[in-house]
């Protein structure tokens, strides 16, 4: 993003973080397009040792990626070199297989303080979820000393309703304790500035126009960027000799656009 959006939740986030003195799980919950991710990336960074799991494989996502993502964590962290065995994928037990997981997961979690990160949590098929439910039950419970920090991303229109209140009774019912940092549509000045600053402040515009594409964005990120490149792909923003220059917008231009883009599903765009 070319100027800080989330800054806030960014704020709100790590001093839930640095507050801590037993293990935690905070939620970011919201639609797509509202700066989680950007949230999660900026924190984590911040940082000294994180077990991220993007789920991003749109139902492909079982117990043995979970593993995966695990091992790669090993692998790639120099001074767990020999110290934390790698998981075993040869075994066909998938009881064996998760059993594994758990205790490499609380070995890892016991070494240094981890902030455990759990991305696109709706992705997750209904077994493995009640899994890892399980898990961050164990760890904000019975390893609360440990002072883990488990983060759940949780993308509130990215299914249905159905779905969001399977994923929530299964977590929610864990403990009291969650932190809960909600994301909204942002507000016009954001938007106006995020805008701007996608051209460089380097493009002409009149104020109508302007406000027929902010309005048409609903307060979304991803909407925004969708629409300033359908804008760039008719031709009604070009670049000329080093500026751009966005034509003249009728009212009603980006209904069907926009119609057709929020139908489609996620995977799609």
């Amino acid at each position: 993003m070319p100027i800080h959006l989330n800054t806030k939740e960014l704020t709100k986030l790590t001093e839930c973080y640095k507050e801590a003195r037993k293990s935690t799980a905070a939620i970011l919950s919201g639609n797509r397009g509202l700066g989680k991710s950007w949230v999660i990336q900026n924190f984590c960074q911040q940082c000294e040792h994180v077990i991220n799991i993007s789920l991003l494989g749109e139902g492909n996502y079982g117990i043995r990626s979970f593993a995966n993502d695990i091992n790669a964590y090993i692998l790639t962290t120099p001074e767990l070199e020999d110290s934390i065995p790698l998981i075993s994928m040869n075994s066909a037990d998938e009881t064996q297989l998760t059993d594994e997981i758990k205790y490499t997961v609380l070995k890892l979690c016991t070494r240094k303080r981890t902030v455990l990160c759990f991305e696109n949590i709706m992705g997750l098929e209904h077994s493995l979820l009640l899994y890892i439910c399980d898990l961050i039950k164990m760890i904000l419970t019975y390893y609360s000393r440990l002072n883990t920090f488990v983060l759940m991303e949780i993308d509130t229109n990215r299914e249905g309703e159905s779905a969001f209140n399977e994923v929530t009774r299964h977590l929610y019912s864990i403990t009291p304790d969650f932190v809960f940092i909600p994301f909204r549509p942002l507000e016009y000045q954001q938007m106006k500035d995020y805008f701007y600053a996608s051209f460089r402040n380097l493009i002409r515009i009149e104020s109508e126009d302007l406000n027929i594409i902010l309005t048409s964005s609903f307060g979304n990120i991803m909407c925004l960027n969708a629409i300033i490149n359908y804008l760039k792909q008719s031709g009604i923003i070009e670049k000329e000799e080093g500026h751009y220059i966005c034509k003249r917008l009728s009212r009603g231009y980006l209904d069907q656009f926009m119609k057709t883009y929020r139908e489609k599903p996620e995977t799609d765009r």
